[in-house]
């Protein structure tokens, strides 16, 4: 009862940010996108199933890389999810080796981040589209991967958890951009529900004092959360 309870406020929550009408707490604002998430996953299962049952099985599984050259650009609530999960004492490991990475990364990337971002929202979804796969054909690897696995698997954003290639991932990554991309499978209950998703997040973005039409990258926007936070920890040590 007790979850049922929470999930009609979060519910109800989420109405009210949408109507633009609310601020959401960081804490809320993490639950919100981990039920998210867990709907998302729901959804892929069941669209997995249906590829099975058309002769169109998905190949998209953990391990495979041929989206971690894609550019990931995030609304924030969806960046504090990952930040968080990294903070847990159980993550240091994890969230060391990305802190490591990132500068290779960062460098890798360049001003690439930086022209989604101002494009996002500003040009018509074609000029987008064509910028966002030039920055995915300079096949950039994600710094949350290491030697083949994505090392937030369990956290990530709902961009990297909607791949759903049919029959191979042969045409995935960077290196096929520009030639014929992977065949897709469409599950209209699942893509309108990721359609609300982002809807929700962009919303819980703005209310927390963030740029209406500007995305940011995953990797930079949860670099930034991280910095803050040990910052925040080791202030607290101090005081003890």
């Amino acid at each position: 009862m007790a979850d049922d309870a929470e999930d009609a406020r979060l519910a109800q929550l989420i109405e009210t940010v949408l109507a633009g009408r609310a601020r959401v707490s960081v804490d809320d604002t993490i639950a919100i996108a981990t039920r998210l998430n867990q709907t998302i996953d729901d959804g892929t299962v069941e669209r997995a199933a249906v590829g099975v049952r058309q002769g169109l099985p998905v190949v998209c599984s953990r391990g495979c890389n041929g989206c971690c050259e894609e550019p990931v650009m995030v609304w924030m609530p969806e960046a504090q999810v990952v930040a968080r999960w990294l903070m847990d004492p159980a993550q240091l490991a994890v969230r060391t080796r990305f802190l490591a990475a990132f500068p290779a990364w960062q460098k890798a990337a360049g001003d690439g981040p930086r022209r989604l971002a101002e494009l996002g929202g500003r040009v018509s979804h074609d000029e987008y589209l064509a910028e966002h796969q030039a920055q995915w054909g300079r096949r950039v690897m994600c710094a949350f991967n290491h030697q083949g696995d994505c090392t937030i698997y369990p956290v990530r954003p709902p961009a990297c958890r909607n791949g759903h290639a049919v029959g191979t991932s042969a045409r995935c990554s960077g290196a096929s951009y520009g030639g014929r991309p992977a065949s897709r499978l469409e599950f209209t209950p699942l893509d309108e529900f990721i359609a609300r998703a982002d809807a929700v997040l962009h919303a819980m973005h703005v209310a927390a004092g963030g740029d209406r039409r500007r995305a940011m990258a995953l990797c930079e926007a949860v670099h930034r959360l991280l910095q803050s936070a040990m910052a925040a920890e080791r202030k607290a040590q101090r005081r003890r």
